[in-house]
Parts: C-alpha cells; sequence; structure tokens
C-alpha cells in the first residue's frame, strides 16, 4: 500500500491541518508502521487503526487530489488497497 501511495506525486496528505508531500507522507506512515508492527496484522487494520487519523489529536488525515474533492485517508487508502490488489499477480 506505501509503495502505491508512493506513486501517486500529486498528492497531498493533511496531517492536523498541515501540508505533506507524498513522500512525507510515506516516510510518517513507514515510521508509524515501524512503531506499531508487533500489533498489526494486515494492511487493512494499519489503516483503520494507524494510518487514517493522528494518534495525538484523533483528527481524520485528509487527501487532495487535484481536480477531485478532498477526502479523509481511509477510504482513500482502503481504495488503494484494493487497487493495488487488482494490479498484483498471485502467486
Amino acid at each position: 500500500m506505501l509503495e502505491g501511495l508512493a506513486q501517486k506525486k500529486d498528492l497531498i496528505f493533511v496531517r492536523d491541518g498541515d501540508e505533506h508531500t507524498c513522500d512525507e507522507a510515506v516516510s510518517h506512515l513507514r515510521l508509524k508502521l515501524g512503531n506499531t508492527r508487533n500489533r498489526i496484522d494486515t494492511a487493512e487494520q494499519f489503516i483503520d487503526k494507524v494510518a487514517s487519523s493522528s494518534s495525538i489529536t484523533g483528527k481524520p488525515y485528509i487527501v487532495k487530489m487535484p481536480g477531485k474533492s478532498d477526502e479523509n485517508a481511509q477510504p482513500f487508502l482502503h481504495a488503494l488497497i484494493a487497487q493495488t490488489d487488482k494490479t498484483v499477480p498471485a502467486q
């Protein structure tokens, strides 16, 4: 999921009102993943419990894409997983 997010170069990730580039968002989420890896079993759990909102303020993260309405990160990241699942060949 993070690799798919890294491809969205025109994405702006808003955390607690501050805008961040795609690369900054991926870096932040990798840090959060590293801190919670032993408590999270799936990408979906990571999105629902960690990657969608601030652990300090509880505010949801927002995703901005050119030409689209702003949306909460949670449904955006779940859709990204669904897209990734369709493009990754089964092993």
